[in-house]
């Protein structure tokens, strides 16, 4: 039987609690994943671009764009994070037209790659803007 390296689903939406800055280029997003009728908790690793054009495209995301630079301007502890429900009184919910999310795999008892059920750890591969939405930042 052969095996892939991951598994791509997307998504329109994700539910952020938290962003964490482990270091320039590891961020992630603490929040939820909607499947099924169901929410799972969930981390969102992505990439600092990603994240850039996930929040110039939704209405909080310019105000959590400014505290994020506000957070680098002065010394900071390590990791740095931002928790939005203080900001916001409540989970954001992030839009796109597509959020790639990969599914990372993990190695059962006979060696075989299996992709994960679980939704505790996802990567997001790829954020598209909706059409007609801002694509150059900064």
């Amino acid at each position: 039987m052969t095996t892939t390296t991951n598994t791509t689903f997307a998504k329109r939406e994700i539910f952020v609690n938290e962003i964490v800055f482990f270091s320039k280029d590891e961020v992630s997003l603490f929040g939820f994943v909607h499947e099924g009728g169901k929410f799972q908790e969930t981390q969102f690793v992505i990439a600092r671009n990603a994240l850039q054009m996930l929040l110039s495209v939704n209405k909080s995301g310019f105000e959590i764009l400014w505290h994020i630079e506000n957070l680098f301007v002065q010394p900071h502890q390590a990791p740095a994070s931002i928790n939005l429900i203080d900001l916001f009184g409540t989970t954001q919910i992030f839009w796109a037209a597509n959020i790639e999310l990969d599914v990372p795999f993990y190695e059962d008892e006979t060696g075989e790659l299996k992709p994960s059920e679980s939704r505790e750890l996802l990567f997001v591969e790829q954020v598209i803007p909706f059409p007609n939405t801002r694509k150059n930042f900064f």
